[in-house]
């Protein structure tokens, strides 16, 4: 008989809210076990067997993970991908050789892209999660001058290749987005879910999972 799949977790929502979605996305029966405090921790159990899906960030992933999978005891399934400022899944800067979600159901569905609430729900969650993290805010009533020379520091910061090429190593070659337009492009992306796609991801975990939004 087949193994049954058994996810372990934090919670139904936050960063485990897109693993739900997208085993909903391609139909693949999966049983969910929450409760771990940090995703190292359920990554560990897996290892010893309690569970076989977990997710974690793509600086655990290199530094926990990518070890298991060289050594064969874990599968690299896929990465979670990127929002464009365009709005559409691409695949994760860092991972390009694992497949998205998107990939995955159209490889399932003979080419057909995904459509629907859930993909919208995922996208819009891919996007807060993944794609906007670790944003710098300035209140809007701060000098003008204070929030230039502060944008003005940062970029030559994370523009400076012996920083790029650091960060690059321990987090990934993630771009870095400057100035209001590009981050409120992204960020906005998350919030401005279709009323009918809001309704369906509320009634989607509280009915499924019992959690609340």
């Amino acid at each position: 008989p087949t193994k049954p799949l058994i996810a372990l977790g934090l919670a139904a929502t936050g960063g485990d809210l897109a693993k739900l979605l997208v085993f909903e996305l391609l139909g693949v029966p999966v049983k969910h076990a929450f409760g771990y405090e940090k995703k190292d921790q359920a990554m560990k159990a897996i290892l010893s067997g309690k569970g076989n899906i977990g997710i974690i960030s793509s600086q655990g992933y290199v530094e926990k993970v990518k070890p298991e999978v060289d050594a064969g005891r874990i599968v690299a399934a896929f990465a979670f991908g990127a929002v464009s400022p365009e709005g559409e899944l691409v695949r994760d800067p860092m991972h390009g050789d694992l497949p998205t979600p998107r990939d995955l159901y159209k490889a399932m569905n003979k080419g057909a892209e995904p459509a629907g609430s859930v993909w919208e729900a995922y996208k819009a969650v891919t996007a807060a999660a993944n794609s906007t993290q670790k944003i710098i805010w300035v209140h809007k009533n701060a000098p003008q001058i204070a929030k230039a020379r502060m944008q003005a520091i940062l970029e030559k910061a994370f523009t400076d290749p012996a920083v790029q090429a650091d960060l690059a190593k321990k987090l990934g070659n993630y771009p870095f987005t400057f100035g209001e337009t590009g981050i409120n492009e992204r960020f906005f992306q998350a919030l401005n879910l279709k009323p009918t796609t809001k309704a369906w991801l509320l009634s989607f975990v509280n009915l499924r999972y019992g959690a609340n939004i």
